[in-house]
């Protein structure tokens, strides 16, 4: 996936992680089945040059998209990362299996920092926003828009072509109420369109 994948990764246990040890934990998630590795990793390696700070970066551990890009970023450039896999076995049985949410809020509660890629439309990436901004954390979403192929793929459905019109004519600006209503200060994120 990543060039010069390393043989080494700095994988930490979860249990084993003091993360007051960190200057920044970083949590990086988004829309399943986005697979942009050249813009993935041009976002990740400006925080990391503008925040060069000790970091720490952690998981969801989805299968695909950035949850995924992120472990292979961190073997090939040699940075700490956690997984935080969401407990679905836990909820198995409920219509709307809260596992990932709580995951969400548990990872907003550790880290300094979340950077997302989101879609518009994945509840599980615009949770982690809404979690990001509840914790006043700082926030970078890069909005982000899916191949045909991985829209059916994770909706089940095409796209439609008047929700994709609305997505691109919707600015940063438009997309603060959705999230800014948990905050009981102005928003602190930073939104950026690819």
């Amino acid at each position: 996936m990543f060039s010069n994948y390393s043989c080494d990764p700095k994988y930490v246990p979860r249990k084993a992680v003091i993360v007051e040890n960190y200057d920044r934990v970083v949590v990086v998630a988004g829309t399943r089945y986005w697979e942009n590795i050249d813009f993935f990793h041009k976002a990740i390696t400006s925080f990391v040059n503008k925040n060069p700070e000790n970091i720490l970066f952690v998981s969801g551990k989805a299968s695909s998209g950035p949850d995924h890009l992120i472990i292979e970023w961190c073997k090939q450039y040699g940075y700490p990362y956690i997984l935080m896999p969401a407990n679905w076995e836990q909820y198995r049985g409920n219509v709307k299996n809260p596992a990932g949410f709580i995951r969400n809020e548990d990872m907003a509660k550790i880290c300094t920092d979340v950077i997302t890629f989101w879609d518009g439309l994945s509840s599980g990436t615009e949770n982690m926003i809404i979690n990001a901004i509840k914790y006043r954390r700082n926030l970078i979403n890069y909005k982000i828009h899916l191949t045909p192929e991985a829209h059916l793929r994770l909706y089940k459905r095409p796209i439609d072509k008047e929700r994709d019109l609305y997505l691109k004519k919707t600015s940063e600006q438009d997309l603060l109420p959705i999230v800014s209503k948990f905050a009981n200060q102005e928003n602190s994120g930073e939104f950026k369109r690819i």
